[in-house]
């Protein structure tokens, strides 16, 4: 076996690090999603088809967008 030699005290590595790196931050956990079916007269979805693919938007994120803007502006008071 061959015969390394010394490494003086100042080269050492420290048996531990000397601080403890941070955990990395917990990704937020997705929300579930939920199949919807529904029917669209052909023009719409034709014109909806097209939007998407001009603005290259998924048609998932569209609609959730939509529903989102519809709610806001229809609230409902369960009180």
């Amino acid at each position: 076996m061959p015969r390394y030699q010394d490494v003086s005290e100042d080269k050492q590595l420290p048996e531990r690090p000397a601080t403890v790196p941070d955990a990395a931050p917990a990704r937020p956990q997705p929300v579930p999603q939920v199949p919807v079916t529904t029917t669209l007269p052909a023009p719409l979805r034709r014109r909806l088809t097209l939007a998407l693919a001009v603005h290259d938007v998924k048609l998932k994120d569209a609609i959730a967008e939509a529903v989102e803007t519809w709610l806001e502006a229809h609230p409902v008071n369960l009180e």
